[in-house]
């Protein structure tokens, strides 16, 4: 887990900030999230009904858009923050690829969301400044209100509220 998102992220249970300690994620109601060796945390509260992709869906995914289908779509997206300073927050993120492509020329840092724990583990690996964590996008987001100085959701379910609750007052949101 990049430190440098854990400042973006909150306790799937209360809502608490979340800090590093050692090998997990804690809030101060003493939840404690373990960080996976392939550098993703879950951060599912449990009860959530939805399935993620599968390690062969997402090794597909990863496949098709290596061979540049989408490249100009990643392109519209990276140029829609290009100018936003602060956390991306990619809901959906599946391989990373479209908040990989976002980061590639600054110095931001971003969070790669996720139901599918195998997204997670690939989107952990997509960019050196993306940070990745499980979670459902129809639940309540673990991300602090106002974190995300941009939203990025490309091809991935959309919660409204969620989205305009994480944003910043000025954040951008890229659909």
């Amino acid at each position: 887990m990049l430190d440098d998102v854990v400042a973006a992220l909150a306790c799937p249970h209360c809502g608490a900030d979340l800090d590093r300690s050692g090998g997990s994620l804690r809030c101060t109601a003493n939840h404690v999230f373990d960080i996976a060796r392939q550098g993703y945390v879950s951060l599912l509260p449990g009860g959530t009904k939805v399935v993620g992709d599968t390690a062969a869906m997402v090794a597909a995914r990863a496949d098709f858009l290596a061979a540049g289908h989408y490249a100009p779509i990643a392109d519209a997206v990276a140029e829609a923050v290009a100018d936003v300073e602060g956390c991306l927050v990619d809901i959906g993120a599946g391989t990373g690829y479209y908040l990989a492509r976002a980061l590639a020329d600054s110095g931001r840092v971003g969070l790669a969301l996720d139901v599918s724990k195998y997204a997670a583990r690939r989107a952990a690996k997509a960019h050196p400044r993306v940070g990745a964590a499980v979670a459902d996008a129809w639940q309540r987001l673990p991300v602090r209100t106002g974190a995300a100085a941009a939203v990025l959701n490309v091809f991935a379910p959309r919660n409204a509220p969620e989205m305009h609750r994480v944003l910043t007052a000025d954040g951008r949101l890229v659909v």
